[in-house]
């Protein structure tokens, strides 16, 4: 592909490219699960098969291509602010990052990973990404070093990769006692917290904080309005560090542990999520309070209607998260805590649009129109239809199984005349007419609206996917930008 001149930073376009390629393949492999959830193939025989792509899908989405992102539009923050030459270290850091992303894979398949849910690598990989950390975190502060007119974007970038920096480490923390093994020095409920800790970590700093400090610069940078609220901002920073290990006591919810802890994390958990939504809505609030037409292009849909839709599945998480009501939704096709359903749903449209936007800025080249415009449709629709088809499958099971009581209780998912309407079972079987016969169960049932809301979230990855890279390759026009401020007829 054809790379920008001197006069710009590389680290930003390649970062963008490479981004771009693992966002599209976490997303194909999340789609690959939930057909494996269906027909239990690949066996466990192959390298294949559901223990190990979730891990690796759920990885290389949210470490290569959110990470990849947020870093894509940091280095272009950094190169704008500094007096220095930063791309030599830009792309060090880069290969250290791609390294630590395959080799994790292949260890993953090897059978060597970790654990965790979100960042099952080794040792080796956990430290080659600490080091990416740290020189984006010291090439910032350099570059931020004395500067007064620090903007909002710039301090939330800095307390996204410190969040990072911290987190990661104490979630991954481990002593090795092999090559390639380490050992935790937490176990128990102590492991437990530790993990809940670390995967709200991972939806606040490395899927939601990236999002967030997009969102904030192209407010300024491209729309040119000011934040709403920078102190919702400072807020938002400040909850983030302070939240999450309160919340780690979520992790005990209605087990025997210390009763005080449960209660903390639950209201941890729950201040959490507002903290998080209050950022959507200051984003939001900040491009439509100017009463101009602001989504007159496709990147701005993507970046404002996407915000909507993380703002639709906060307010989700947080009326799931309150227990009585979490208890009447606990069949749902996906988990509340799962970060790699947020990652590849509703946090899409925002990464996407921001890519756009990059492109724009960094090649000087549009992206094209129907491309973008295919990709906004599917992964809306894509979208709703996920929330929709689960939300609305959760309720209805749990009121089947709160329908039976005493010793039936535990039988309660293999009423026929539900699990036909719901959630039809499983598509292995082993003649042709059984098969058809599940086949058309699930499209009939709630779960189909699952499984086609994801796979219209990939087809609209992939036409967002294949208009970025058709950008960054120089086939695209000249970038020419939008008329994002003609008034509204209501204004």
């Amino acid at each position: 592909m054809k790379l920008l001149s001197n006069d710009y930073n590389r680290t930003t376009g390649l970062y963008l490219i490479v981004s771009t390629i693992w966002l599209l393949l976490g997303v194909v492999i999340r789609l690959v699960n939930e057909l494996q959830l269906v027909t239990f193939a690949p066996g466990t025989d192959t390298l294949f098969h559901y223990g190990y792509l979730r891990p690796i899908g759920a990885n290389i989405l949210i470490f290569g291509g959110f990470l990849g992102y947020f870093f894509a539009l940091g280095y272009q923050i950094i190169h704008a602010r500094a007096s220095f030459r930063v791309d030599l270290a830009g792309q060090a850091a880069l290969g250290i990052h791609q390294l630590g992303l395959i080799v994790g894979t292949i260890t993953i398949l090897s059978g060597y990973n970790t654990g965790r849910e979100y960042g099952e690598y080794t040792w080796i990989v956990d430290n080659l990404f600490m080091v990416v950390f740290t020189i984006f975190l010291v090439l910032l502060l350099i570059s931020l070093w004395g500067k007064e007119d620090i903007k909002v974007y710039e301090k939330f970038a800095a307390a996204t990769i410190g969040g990072m920096l911290v987190f990661y480490f104490l979630g991954n923390f481990g002593m090795p006692n092999a090559l390639l093994e380490s050992t935790s020095p937490t176990s128990g409920a102590q492991d437990a917290m530790v993990a809940e800790m670390y995967r709200n970590a991972v939806l606040t700093f490395f899927v939601l904080f990236p999002l967030f400090t997009m969102g904030y610069y192209w407010v300024e940078k491209h729309y040119e309005l000011p934040i709403y609220s920078e102190a919702t901002a400072h807020f938002q920073i400040v909850a983030g560090a302070i939240l999450i290990p309160l919340a780690a006591g979520n992790a005990l919810l209605g087990t025997a542990d210390a009763k005080i802890l449960q209660e903390i994390g639950t209201g941890g958990a729950l201040a959490l999520t507002i903290s998080l939504l209050a950022g959507v809505a200051n984003i939001h609030y900040s491009l439509s309070r100017s009463g101009k037409n602001v989504q007159s292009d496709q990147d701005g849909k993507a970046i404002r209607w996407g915000l909507i839709l993380i703002g639709t599945y906060l307010v989700i998480r947080f009326l799931l998260q309150i227990p009585l009501i979490g208890s009447n939704f606990r069949y749902m096709a996906w988990n509340n805590q799962d970060v790699y359903f947020v990652a590849s749903t509703v946090a899409l449209p925002v990464a996407l649009g921001s890519a756009y936007l990059l492109l724009g800025y960094w090649k000087q080249a549009s992206t094209n129109k129907g491309l973008k415009r295919l990709a906004n449709f599917f992964l809306y629709i894509g979208i709703i239809l996920v929330l929709l088809g689960s939300f609305s499958q959760g309720w209805l099971q749990a009121h089947a199984a709160s329908s039976i009581t005493g010793e039936g209780a535990d039988q309660a998912l293999a009423v026929k005349d539900w699990s036909h309407v719901l959630f039809a079972g499983s598509l292995e079987f082993n003649d042709t007419k059984a098969i058809a016969n599940a086949l058309f169960q699930y499209l009939y049932s709630l779960y189909s609206l699952v499984l086609l809301g994801q796979i219209m979230v990939v087809l609209g990855v992939f036409s967002g996917s294949l208009a970025v890279l058709l950008g960054s390759s120089g086939k695209a026009a000249q970038y020419s930008r939008p008329t994002l401020f003609a008034e509204s007829s209501s204004h």
